[in-house]
């Protein structure tokens, strides 16, 4: 890391995974707050292409993606899922 330019807030790119969800609404809010202007949310929703955009983008990533009250074993496997697109 020797040399390379420190970002400003305003500069500083950072994806937020599970973005919808508790802690990810409340981790954005905190984010502008503090001054973080170039923030990326994904949820369930977000397609493979913006994600993929998202991912090539950024600087930083909260993974805070995730299964919320299963009912079913398979919704795990789909959380792995979405991380491996990461």
């Amino acid at each position: 890391m020797y040399g390379e330019k420190i970002l400003d807030k305003k500069d500083f790119r950072i994806l937020i995974t599970g973005a919808n969800g508790f802690v990810g609404k409340n981790l954005y809010y905190h984010l502008i707050e503090n001054g973080y202007t170039n923030i990326f949310r994904a949820d369930i929703d977000t397609s493979k292409v913006e994600l993929e955009d998202y991912v090539i983008n950024c600087d930083l990533i909260y993974n805070l993606a995730g299964v919320n009250r299963p009912k079913d074993a398979i919704e795990f496997k789909n959380n792995s899922t979405y991380l491996e697109n990461i």
